[in-house]
């Protein structure tokens, strides 16, 4: 399948420390994800440092085809909010903000299209509308039509939003359609979304319990901070255990830890180490865990037999030849 044309979303990052002003060039932009979201997981207290990031994630990229309809003038690319964008992701590890990601609007304004309704395009991002109908036509480059004139806007506090059911810095009401302000804890509510510290239990909004606060005790309980996990024995929200730390179960560790057979945290395997496939012991980098060795190894080349995108250096396995292939730059 198509690679995401930004890895935003995705909280698995790494580098150096990339903070501050100036506009990002696009061929520095993967760079940028990267370094922004590594900054998260060590400041969390997700994962010990910035190098033992830097050697596990290495697989970040904008899509090529992206790039490409940049190069011809189909999406015009603005570096100023790109850099408003990565500057504002969460500086701080309340999981809400991040969750909530109340500046996507930079996100949303980083790539504009310049082809109209009814014009031939390959990509949402072509579009003026960025709304392009693409035909189902998976491992192949198929054209679309762009749906629409209008660029795409979010609504804020006060404003309709019926058409787009996202707000900014607030909540789309179902019943009005109307931008509101966030609840607060204690409000009535239907949806976790409506609420400003991101939980609605019971129908009421309630916060996520900070650090040292009871949690309940249960697995499924999330606490504030990123960096912090529910406690099963003392029931409070307690920093995950990193590198080396003491550990009962893999739960007590960050994500990226599994907890060891000398009940230490330990990175979850590597390139040439032993793992168990799709369980909590598979490859955490990006290599893959071969299932006939049980071990951790380099993604295929084209060609290469494959059942999962995963197992290619392409990240795409075609599912009509089940082998390994790079997808073709589409615009």
């Amino acid at each position: 399948m198509r690679r995401l044309a930004l890895a935003i979303a995705l909280l698995a990052a790494c580098g150096d420390d990339d903070s501050g002003g100036g506009d990002i060039p696009i061929s520095g932009l993967e760079g940028a994800v990267i370094n922004a979201y590594c900054n998260i997981y060590v400041s969390c207290g997700l994962l010990d440092d910035a190098a033992t990031c830097k050697q596990i994630y290495t697989d970040i990229e904008i899509d090529p085809s992206l790039v490409a309809a940049v190069e011809a003038g189909k999406v015009i690319y603005h570096p100023d909010k790109a850099r408003e964008c990565i500057n504002g992701l969460s500086s701080t590890c309340d999981r809400n903000t991040f969750n909530r990601n109340d500046n996507a609007e930079a996100c949303d304004q980083t790539f504009e299209g310049t082809v109209g309704a009814n014009g031939q395009c390959a990509m949402n991002e072509e579009c003026i509308s960025q709304q392009c109908d693409v035909p189902s036509c998976p491992d192949a480059c198929c054209q679309g039509t762009c749906f629409g004139d209008m660029p795409p806007t979010r609504p804020h506090i006060g404003e309709s939003c019926g058409t787009t059911g996202s707000c900014v810095a607030s909540y789309c009401n179902t019943t009005t359609l109307i931008c509101e302000p966030y609840l607060a804890d204690g409000a009535a509510c239907t949806s976790a979304s409506q609420c400003l510290n991101g939980s609605c239990t019971n129908q009421m909004c309630v916060g996520y319990p900070g650090t040292g606060e009871p949690c309940g005790g249960t697995a499924s309980t999330l606490c504030a901070n990123l960096g912090d996990v529910c406690n099963t024995t003392s029931m409070t929200c307690v920093a995950y255990a990193l590198g080396g730390d003491s550990c009962t179960a893999d739960r007590d560790c960050s994500p990226i830890y599994s907890c060891g057979t000398a009940g230490t945290c330990q990175l979850k395997p590597r390139f040439g180490e032993a793992c168990v496939p799709q369980t909590s012991n598979d490859c955490i980098d990006r290599s893959y865990c071969d299932p006939t060795t049980n071990l951790c190894t380099a993604p295929k080349a084209d060609g290469g037999s494959c059942t999962t995108d995963r197992e290619c250096a392409s990240n795409n396995c075609d599912n009509t030849t089940t082998t390994c292939s790079t997808l073709p730059i589409c615009i």
